[in-house]
């Protein structure tokens, strides 16, 4: 596990990498991905990239699920964004998950998925800074946590 203070909104886990490595990651204590994949990277590339953020002050955490990981740095990224944020996809991933009701679903997959349903309404309102990749992994989120979700009843 690795915690590391940044101002922006995202940012990038810096390390040669095979892209084995599954991670948990959190920002300011709310779970935002759970078992998000990496990407093989060469050194000095980003393995694994977070964005969508809100501008400001923020805590990362990484919790390495499974497979190998190499970090050398940390980049935040700023909200220094031109023009605007293709939200279609938001747009897109609000209208397929649709409303579910939170009491057919356990209360941590339920966390995970209003987290990243807020952050996607959010990038709708047009959160200063987002960008089309930020918006796009918003969307990507939102769809993961959906996915998710647990049933209570177990079924």
């Amino acid at each position: 596990m690795v915690t590391v203070p940044f101002t922006g909104t995202g940012i990038d886990l810096v390390g040669g990498n095979d892209g084995t490595a599954v991670l948990d990651v959190r920002v300011d204590g709310k779970l935002v991905a759970k078992d998000a994949g990496t990407a093989a990277s060469a050194k000095r590339t980003a393995a694994y990239a977070l964005r969508g953020l809100p501008e400001g002050r923020h805590t990362a955490t990484f919790v390495l699920r499974s497979g190998k990981l190499v970090v050398d740095a940390f980049d935040a990224i700023s909200r220094n964004v031109s023009g605007k944020a293709d939200t279609r996809s938001l747009r897109t991933a609000l209208d397929a998950v649709g409303t579910p009701r939170q009491e057919e679903y356990t209360a941590d997959s339920w966390t995970l998925f209003d987290t990243a349903r807020s952050a996607a309404k959010a990038g709708l309102r047009g959160q200063g800074g987002l960008d089309t990749i930020g918006a796009r992994q918003l969307a990507a989120r939102l769809a993961a946590a959906y996915d998710g979700l647990v049933r209570a009843d177990g079924s």
